[in-house]
Parts: structure tokens; C-alpha cells; sequence
């Protein structure tokens, strides 16, 4: 018997994408994140709290993740490839590299 691989139709319609800010001023800044990851992989649901949480995922893997703010908070939606493409764009890959690795 053949198990079928089930993924979730995610519907990112309404989540901020605008990521370049994000990665740079919130998510690589903090080892431990102040609000979890919500990780999509395949067809389970994980939860993350820490950077390094997200090595070795999937490129294709969603992930959910929140920047708090003072007045409002804002929800983030990206993929694990468009996480690795903003590293090398970057320009200081060896740093978020480290992070994601917990060695910083």
C-alpha cells in the first residue's frame, strides 16, 4: 500500500512577505525567539523556538514566525529557500550561517 504524501494548501494571502527587514533587524538578532516558530514540513506542523531550528529543514519547508511590535505585532510567511537567498544576498552569510548553526 502506497502512503500518499498529503501537504497543506497554505493560503500566505494577508501574512507580511516583505522579508528584508525582518531577517536583518529581528530574526538572526536572537539565538531564542521571543514568539515560536510555526514550521509547515510536509504534512506535520512543528513548533521552534530557536534559530538553529530551522538547519537542515526542507527548502521548500513554511515557515510562520511573528515580530512583535509595540503597537502591533506583524506575521511573517517564507519558505526555508527564501531564507538561504536572503543569507547570500546578505553578504554576511558567515554570521547568519553561525546562527543558524547556534554557534553565535
Amino acid at each position: 500500500m502506497l502512503k500518499k504524501k498529503n501537504k497543506f494548501k497554505i493560503d500566505k494571502s494577508g501574512f507580511r512577505k516583505d522579508l528584508k527587514d525582518y531577517f536583518k533587524h529581528y530574526m538572526f538578532q536572537y539565538k531564542k525567539q521571543i514568539s515560536p516558530f510555526i514550521i509547515i514540513e510536509g504534512n506535520s506542523i512543528k513548533r521552534g523556538t530557536h534559530t538553529s531550528d530551522l538547519k537542515g529543514l526542507k527548502k521548500d519547508t513554511v515557515i510562520f514566525h511573528t515580530w512583535p511590535g509595540k503597537y502591533k505585532s506583524d506575521v511573517f510567511v517564507y519558505t526555508i529557500e527564501e531564507m538561504l537567498d536572503w543569507i547570500v544576498i546578505s553578504g554576511e552569510s558567515e554570521f547568519y550561517h553561525d546562527r543558524l548553526r547556534g554557534k553565535v
